[in-house]
């Protein structure tokens, strides 16, 4: 990162959202829990934002795996397997940010998206825009 970036401030966004929460509830469970949360991928969204880089899913996962290592253990970008510790991959970014897409992309019978995924991404947007 090129400039220190608020974490907290970019969390709080996040939180007074609801964003993650409500796509959270979207995606529906697999065998294996994911290790990568919406929260975690929308906040390595915003760092690279803020970090005036594009974000592409490559710099978003650099993002998250150059945070201080409190913060990856925090946020689930390392965790603890059972031959020690995991970082996040890429590939795990891509499969988390599929899902959301995909969740966010469901269409109701006439082709219109679904009324949550329209409001939850439009509130993220305006969140980002105005914050």
């Amino acid at each position: 990162m090129s400039a220190p970036i608020d974490l907290g401030r970019l969390e709080a966004i996040l939180h007074a959202s609801g964003v993650p929460a409500r796509i959270e509830t979207m995606l529906s469970a697999g065998v294996r829990p994911r290790q990568l949360r919406v929260h975690t991928l929308l906040l390595g969204i915003l760092i690279t934002l803020a970090d005036e880089r594009p974000p592409h899913l490559r710099r978003i996962h650099l993002s998250l795996i150059g945070l201080p290592d409190a913060q990856k253990r925090r946020l689930g970008v390392t965790c603890a397997w059972k031959n020690g510790p995991h970082e996040l991959t890429y590939r795990q970014t891509e499969y988390t940010f599929a899902r959301v897409v995909t969740a966010l992309a469901e269409q109701k019978r006439d082709g219109r998206p679904s009324e949550p995924p329209r409001v939850c991404w439009r509130q993220f947007v305006c969140l980002i825009i105005y914050q």
